[in-house]
């Protein structure tokens, strides 16, 4: 809160804050516990270690992160005559995979098993709907529209999408196993925003 208040917004800025446990925040409401890099950045520790042993991907509501994270909104709202509460960084399809497979297993899943990435890529769909949904009702109790980590507002239910994982595939690799997904969270929503950045850019096509 200190920091937000303290800070000078120019032009069309908003003011605005959110909560920010980790990037891929989805990642760690299925499931994924967090792990402290040596550069400070914080990330979800795997634990799809073997997918015959998997049968459900959903969002773990007796997880502590969960918790905080819906106290950390519910507390931000108590605030919102102050600033704009900003939705956690939900990422995409396969970041969220990647934060429960790892990245390394998952890039060998493309080739390996691609009957289980399919059939993932439908659990977490359904679980980013799940935890969407919940985040914007709390907030919509005490803001109108929605707004993305990224500080942009809109009227309606937007949200940004952002799927790091997929720089290391090709064009053909992403549309194949993660875009229709993608596309099934958009259809969810009024309006969405591609985060876009590094080789992602030939995604643009």
């Amino acid at each position: 809160l200190h920091e937000v208040m303290r800070l000078d917004y120019l032009a069309e800025a908003i003011p605005s804050t959110w909560i920010s446990i980790t990037g891929a925040y989805l990642g760690i409401l299925l499931g994924g516990r967090l792990r402290a890099m040596e550069n400070g950045v914080i990330h979800s520790e795997p634990w799809v270690e073997d997918w015959s042993k998997v049968d459900r991907i959903a969002v773990d509501r007796k997880s502590r992160w969960y918790e905080l994270s819906m106290r950390q909104m519910e507390l931000l709202c108590k605030h919102a005559d102050k600033f704009v509460i900003r939705l956690p960084d939900f990422h995409g399809v396969s970041d969220a995979l990647c934060s429960i497979r790892g990245g390394t297993n998952l890039a060998f899943d493309i080739y390996d098993r691609p009957d289980k990435i399919q059939w993932a890529c439908g659990k977490v769909v359904a679980a980013w709907k799940e935890a969407w949904d919940e985040a914007h009702t709390v907030l919509s109790k005490v803001q109108p529209g929605s707004c993305i980590w990224l500080g942009m507002w809109h009227p309606g239910r937007l949200e940004v999408i952002q799927e790091d994982f997929a720089d290391n595939l090709s064009v053909d690799q992403y549309r194949e196993h993660f875009l229709p997904h993608d596309r099934l969270f958009c259809q969810h929503v009024d309006r969405t925003v591609f985060h876009l950045h590094t080789t992602m850019m030939r995604y643009q096509e």
